[in-house]
């Protein structure tokens, strides 16, 4: 599963700061005309929630771009916290998709999905893709997920290459209760302050359990 980073990568590595994380790379943006292409969808589908692959949204490619807190990254997800970076599917490889470091410009950053369909009472999967953005410390990531009556903590531990940066990833699910007819999910850093360097999270769906 070794990746090899590409040349266009390694330049706007260079172009940051050596504090910066390789998904934050300060100086590189992205015009709203970019890349005419959108994200790929996720081979197994997001299930009953929109866009749960960012499908809808533009893909950066070999770049990133960094949207805060209040912003859509895309027509159904927002940022909640601080800065986050949205990653292209060329950047690094995350199962060939686009993907969210939740840790943004030197700040911890969160997302949201804040409304799709549920039955109150009814039991729900949620299924996602995780792994950590290794460039800078700490080597343990962690992230707070939220939907329907759960709120969990995952981590990610990204010492000995096992990282983004070497296309490692693994899957994680969580069983929830929706307790309303819509439901809000919510992914929220819990790395130290000023990190940049977080969990990286995409291929998410919400299936009926």
């Amino acid at each position: 599963m070794l990746r090899i980073i590409s040349a266009l990568s390694v330049v706007a590595f260079l172009a940051g700061c050596v504090n910066s994380s390789v998904s934050s790379v300060p100086g590189v943006r992205l015009s709203a005309d970019a890349h005419a292409a959108h994200c790929p969808a996720y081979r197994k589908g997001s299930g009953l929630l929109p866009d749960g692959d960012f499908q809808q949204a533009i893909d950066p490619g070999t770049y990133y771009k960094t949207f805060s807190k209040g912003q859509k990254l895309a027509p159904h997800w927002k940022v909640t916290v601080l800065n986050i970076n949205f990653v292209g599917t060329k950047f690094w490889n995350f199962d060939h998709l686009c993907s969210v470091d939740l840790d943004g410009e030197s700040a911890v950053g969160g997302i949201e999905n804040p409304s799709f369909p549920t039955k109150k009472g009814a039991a729900y999967v949620l299924s996602f893709l995780l792994s950590g953005n290794s460039y800078c410390a700490s080597t343990t990531k962690k992230m707070r997920v939220s939907v329907g009556n759960k709120s969990v903590l995952f981590k990610w531990l990204d010492a000995n290459g096992h990282s983004v940066q070497y296309g490692i990833f693994g899957k994680r699910s969580l069983k929830f209760n929706a307790t309303n007819s819509t439901s809000t999910l919510k992914f929220t850093s819990l790395d130290p302050p000023h990190s940049g360097c977080g969990p990286v999270v995409g291929g998410i769906s919400v299936t009926a359990a």
